[in-house]
């Protein structure tokens, strides 16, 4: 599943809130820093069971 979060902004608290925090599903990201902070800092979610390709990807390159 893919979800624009700008897009569904109004919506996200009522319907996505419960996704974000569950530990069942994946929540794949890359360079998701940004957006974590902004669900935190403007809806209070958590986001549980990330994987960011983004720093992936330099723990692959032994960059970090």
């Amino acid at each position: 599943m893919i979800i624009d979060a700008i897009l569904l902004r109004d919506s996200i608290s009522v319907f996505l809130k419960n996704f974000f925090i569950s530990e069942k599903f994946v929540k794949v990201f890359h360079g998701g820093e940004n957006d974590i902070r902004w669900l935190k800092n403007d809806f209070n979610i958590d986001v549980l069971n990330i994987l960011d390709t983004s720093r992936a990807e330099l723990i692959l390159k032994g960059k970090k």
